[in-house]
């Protein structure tokens, strides 16, 4: 996919529970673009072919880290095959911020392909990368540890801040909003 970086306009966070403990979850990014085109960010543990991800592995730091870009229809898919409950929320923020996200993820994906990294499931996971991304743009602060941790309350955090863009009040109605079926 190619675009200019002032083609992306908006941005959405998403939350995907993959396990019956609501505090678990996988948390990416979309990045839309005035087109309509959008384009997904996840950061991930890289597995070898031979390697199955488990939470010793993880806690270990087994695995190295990795930036996944792709189609949010390809991230959000394999998701809804594994049955996981997902839910998108736009995001209160401005282009500029955005694209300056965008930059700072794209700079960190070309360290990594230089200098690899591991991943570990506490201090350098999914939701704590994003974090340390966004942090660097906004004066608002997620709460950093246990939500870092245990990302299954991402939604809640993201309505307790005021950066989901949707005009409904309260925090169930956009869940049942958000929740892709």
């Amino acid at each position: 996919m190619q675009f200019q970086l002032n083609n992306i306009v908006e941005l959405k966070a998403v939350v995907s529970h993959f396990s019956a403990i609501s505090e678990i979850a996988h948390v990416f990014l979309i990045f839309v673009l005035d087109d309509g085109r959008e384009l997904g960010v996840s950061i991930e543990a890289r597995r070898e072919h031979d390697e199955e991800f488990s939470i010793s592995g993880g806690l270990l730091a087994n695995f190295e880290i990795m930036y996944v870009l792709a189609t949010p229809e390809d991230l959000i898919g394999i998701r809804k095959i594994n049955h996981e409950s997902v839910h998108v929320y736009p995001i209160k923020e401005t282009k500029e911020k955005a694209r300056a996200l965008f930059i700072l993820i794209a700079n960190e994906v070309n360290k990594l392909a230089k200098q690899p990294e591991m991943y570990h499931l506490f201090f350098k996971n999914c939701t704590n990368q994003l974090v340390k991304h966004v942090s660097t743009l906004t004066d608002r602060r997620y709460p950093w540890f246990f939500q870092t941790v245990a990302p299954g309350e991402t939604g809640k955090i993201l309505y307790q801040l005021d950066l989901i863009d949707l005009a409904e009040t309260n925090f169930e109605d956009i869940q049942a909003e958000t929740l892709v079926k």
